[in-house]
């Protein structure tokens, strides 16, 4: 049963219901109000079959009059107290909501509709609700009275021309007791309803939310849909091409399906390719077909490639291209055209067979005319195709062959003294090169760029001194270079070879030193580098420059050492950057100067050199006044006696025998013998540079008898002084250690350090770490040995490690002289059996066994040792050692090494402190910095002489 009403039938019926006509069964009775409208039709409002009132809802008629004036609220559960507002934005599906009325928003209005006498031939199972309006509303609402449930039914239809199937559920009575349909429409108060349409059948409903494919496919159109609660016998599927039909069945679908697909068929059912085409469906129950569902739209279309890509540079010989399927797709066309060129037009490269076909190579050897150039980019792009319809285009990308690697890179290795010049193999048809370059044994991230060519023709460059800062090619480092080509801003995938190259400045040739020619000077000269820009001269050892030069070819050193080899080099220059070095020469100045300390008469026995506050003094015996004298210079160059000021340092008795002068704690100490009673003394000064008698104070060391008749050995250990000496009445070596800083008689502690009989002449001590070590004879069986403690204050024997340096059945170790050198111990001592003087090393802080000593030759038996000196030149980059002796003539000599660990007498420079051969057996040595200071007495004429090597 449907029943319609226009318009103008609605017009007239609204007149009508001002005098209660009545209407004949089959017509419905249409009220419509404005909202916000003072103005109504009188009459009444309702039939008498209105709803009864409800406890807290108001009855039908009471909701037609405040429906007038209000829009439509409803509860989101059947019972309960949560409301939900309807508004022309919201959407509502929920049938089940109870109505209340409140005031219309502005620019809305509603109608309400009666339809009458509306009695189904059997129980209704759907509604059906038909909507044409002559606006554009943004939404508009529906609502049904529902008797079964005493409520609202709510329905949203939204369109111009929509419509809404409503499956009747059990419990619902959409009729009045008198056979009434009620139902009231909100909209915007520009709605004009042309047609409402309001029917009962008693079919199954049809499916809702239909949904067809827009473009999804190529090759159908896919319906899908979802069931209401009347489970249909068949599905019967209608398709138009226009929204407004006519619809024409297509399909009759068995059962309940959720979906279907509408296959485009050539010549049986074909489908527009593109164009959309209009579906709904019906369903059937007991051969009953019901009302339609409301329609969608839908297309085939075959989607355009997604995902195309083409590599770039990975492969030499090819271009991979490679791309995701199309759903539907039978096959792929393929166009390409160069890149970078917008009007260039595409041309076809491959059609491609095959929905799994989803790659392609674009090769040297693809056909002719077609082939993949190795320096061209290419622009690719792709069309799905199915029969005879072809997809939209991808998405263009490019893609291009791998540019060729630069070959044979070569860096010149020192031809040049500004720059690395870098040449290679040219690539054809590139228009550029980068240049890498990086320390030689660098690591891979240690590569840095150099330099961007650009020009296919440009095959060589100089990495030069005059690069921006931080890439400037210096002197002296080797570099690592690589290069690759570039093409319109990418490059080659593989580098070139790597070379290496350095630049070169040599040094000037020639270079020669003179050797003792001057005494204040050495002179050097060269030949120079043409070059070269300057010089730097440098001595060996020494990190920085004696001096930085011009244009020159020679230089002379007035600060040099006299006596004192030094090994020079000179480097060229260039731009402020040193080149490499000259030649290396040894050379010396010879400024060997003597004067007289005192003209004594038999004067001048035991004498000892020292060197306080950096002047030069003595302590000697003066035989005819029986007294042990102390002389010290008062100006840095003494030229006679008058430089010189002598104090008496003891005169009791007969003393100063074994004289040994030494620096304790910045001032002068001397151990000495007294003659008449052999007993051991020592004297201090209370000033750095004595000059009154009154300034020494002497103590007693041991009174035993026979001490201190000979050498001595006095130093400091552990802020105390200590001696080691031979007991002449033990004939055992003996050690002492003051008590106090500054001792007074006998305020020593004696140890015995050797107990052998025998042992102990001719003593050395030194110091390291306030450990004490003693060098000393054994003149039972002629050996040299060496005794080291173990502890700061050895007392007894145990503490002290023994050993031989060398006993070589021979007479050695008279006169042994022990010194640290470069932090080792090292003894100067005579074999007075081959008359050689020698040198015995450690090789080690703490040697223990006669295997850790290394022996070497200083001086020949032609030149020997005896009564030898020694003295340590420091201030050099290491310490050198210097020894003076008498040789067989009488002369003083001097021999001053040549490298810091000397082998033999070839490392060795030999000088002659004193030709006279009047040199005696009393000299001593004394060393400041790298100069030298010598006293020596002579026996004939008596006199105690000063030789200086500055």
């Amino acid at each position: 049963m449907r029943l319609k009403w226009s318009g103008v039938a609605a017009a007239v019926c609204a007149l009508l219901l001002a005098g209660l006509c009545a209407c004949a069964a089959g017509s419905a009775q249409l009220e419509q109000h404005a909202g916000n409208s003072a103005e109504r039709a009188p009459g009444p409002l309702l039939p008498e079959d209105s709803l009864p009132p409800l406890p807290d809802d108001p009855p039908l008629s009471e909701a037609e009059r405040l429906l007038r004036r209000g829009s439509l609220v409803g509860k989101s559960k059947l019972y309960g107290n949560e409301f939900f507002k309807l508004s022309p934005d919201s959407l509502v599906d929920d049938s089940l909501r109870r109505l209340e009325l409140l005031p219309v928003p502005p620019g809305y209005s509603w109608s309400m509709y009666r339809f009458e006498a509306l009695v189904p031939s059997d129980k209704p199972n759907l509604l059906s609700v038909d909507l044409d309006s002559s606006a554009l509303p943004p939404g508009y609402w529906v609502a049904v009275a529902d008797y079964g449930l005493q409520r609202w039914r709510l329905l949203q239809v939204g369109t111009p021309s929509g419509s809404d199937n409503i499956g009747i559920q059990p419990g619902w009575q959409p009729l009045s007791p008198a056979g009434n349909l009620y139902a009231a429409v909100l909209g915007t108060s520009a709605l004009r309803i042309e047609q409402l349409t309001l029917s009962l059948s008693t079919v199954a409903p049809p499916p809702t939310d239909l949904q067809a494919s827009d473009g999804l496919r190529a090759s159908r159109i896919q319906l899908s849909w979802k069931t209401t609660g009347v489970v249909p016998d068949k599905l019967v599927i209608e398709r138009a091409t226009d929204p407004r039909g006519p619809y024409a069945p297509i399909a009759t679908i068995i059962g309940a399906a959720l979906n279907y697909g509408d296959v485009h068929e050539p010549g049986a059912n074909e489908l527009p390719y593109g164009q959309p085409l209009y579906y709904r469906i019906r369903a059937q129950v007991d051969g009953q077909t019901g009302a339609p569902s409301l329609s969608d739209s839908g297309f085939r279309l075959l989607a355009p490639p997604e995902g195309l890509s083409a590599s770039q540079g990975l492969f030499d010989e090819r271009i991979d291209l490679a791309w995701l399927s199309v759903l539907d797709a039978d096959g792929y066309s393929l166009e390409y055209r160069p890149s970078g060129l917008p009007e260039a037009p595409w041309a076809e490269l491959a059609q491609i067979d095959g929905a799994a076909s989803l790659s392609f190579s674009h090769s040297a050897s693809s056909p002719p005319g077609l082939e993949a150039q190795a320096l061209t980019i290419y622009d690719y792009r792709l069309r799905a195709r199915f029969l005879d319809d072809l997809s939209d285009y991808s998405l263009t990308v490019n893609g291009y062959r791998t540019i060729p690697a630069v070959q044979n890179l070569s860096a010149s290795d020192g031809d040049f003294h500004d720059s690395v010049v870098l040449q290679w193999q040219g690539v054809p048809g590139v228009d550029g090169y980068m240049l890498d370059y990086r320390l030689s044994g660098g690591a891979e991230e240690d590569w840095q760029s150099l330099q961007a060519l650009e020009g296919d023709g440009v095959l060589s460059f100089a990495h030069s001194f005059e690069a921006p800062a931080g890439k400037e090619c210096l002197l002296g480092p080797v570099y690592e270079y690589r290069a690759r080509a570039q093409l319109s801003g990418r490059e080659s995938r593989d580098n070139s070879n790597v070379d290496s190259g350095f630049r070169f400045l040599a040094g000037p040739t020639g270079l020669t030193a003179s050797d003792g020619t001057f005494d204040d000077h050495v002179a050097l000269s060269w030949t120079p580098n043409p070059l070269a820009d300057g010089y730097r001269v440098y001595r060996f050892g020494q990190q920085s420059a004696l001096a930085e030069l011009g244009p020159v070819s020679q230089f002379l050193d007035f600060d040099s050492c006299s006596i004192t080899v030094h090994r020079y080099e000179v480097r060229s220059m260039f731009e402020g950057e040193e080149g490499s070095p000259s030649n290396s020469d040894d050379g010396f100045r010879n400024r060997i100067a003597q004067s007289t300390v005192q003209e004594l008469n038999s004067g001048g026995h035991y004498c000892s050199a020292g060197i306080f506050e950096g002047l030069p003094a003595v302590a000697y015996w003066q035989q005819p006044t029986q007294e042990l004298r102390y002389s010290h210079a008062v100006v840095p160059d003494p030229q006679g006696p008058e430089d010189w000021v002598t104090t008496v340092v003891d005169s009791v008795n007969p003393v100063g025998s074994n004289a040994t002068l030494v620096d304790y704690k910045g001032k002068p100490l001397l151990a000495y013998g007294i003659h008449a009673s052999a007993d051991l003394k020592v004297a201090y000064s209370s000033a750095e540079q004595p000059n009154l008698d009154a300034h020494w104070k002497t103590a007693i060391v041991d009174n035993g008898g026979f001490t201190g008749l000979s050498n001595l050995a006095v130093g400091e250990a552990n802020a105390h002084m200590v001696l080691a000496y031979f007991d002449g009445q033990t004939e055992v070596l003996r050690y002492a250690k003051a008590r106090f800083s500054l001792p007074n008689d006998l305020e020593f502690d004696l140890h015995t350090v050797d107990d052998r009989n025998g042992v102990g002449r001719f003593p050395s001590l030194l110091v390291q770490d306030d450990l004490v070590s003693v060098s000393y004879y054994n003149e039972i069986d002629g050996s040299l040995c060496y005794a080291r403690a173990l502890q700061t204050d050895p007392f007894s024997e145990e503490h002290w490690q023994r050993m031989d340096i060398d006993n070589g059945a021979e007479d050695l170790g008279r006169g042994s002289r022990a010194l640290l050198l470069n932090g080792l111990p090292a003894v100067f001592y005579f074999n007075a059996t081959a008359g050689e003087l020698k040198l015995a090393r450690a090789s080690s802080g703490s040697p223990s066994v006669s295997g850790d000593w290394n022996l070497s030759l200083v001086a020949s038996s032609v030149d020997t040792g005896s009564n030898c000196a020694a003295a340590l030149l420091s201030g050099l980059p290491e310490d050198l050692a210097a020894v003076s002796y008498v040789d067989s003539s009488g002369k003083l000599q001097l021999r001053r090494a040549l490298i810091p660990a000397p082998a033999g007498s070839a490392d060795w420079l030999e000088l002659t402190l004193d030709a006279t051969g009047d040199s005696g057996e009393w000299n001593s040595l004394a060393a400041s910095g790298c100069n030298l200071f010598a006293v020596l007495r002579g026996e004939n004429d008596n006199q105690l002489r000063f030789i200086q090597a500055e």
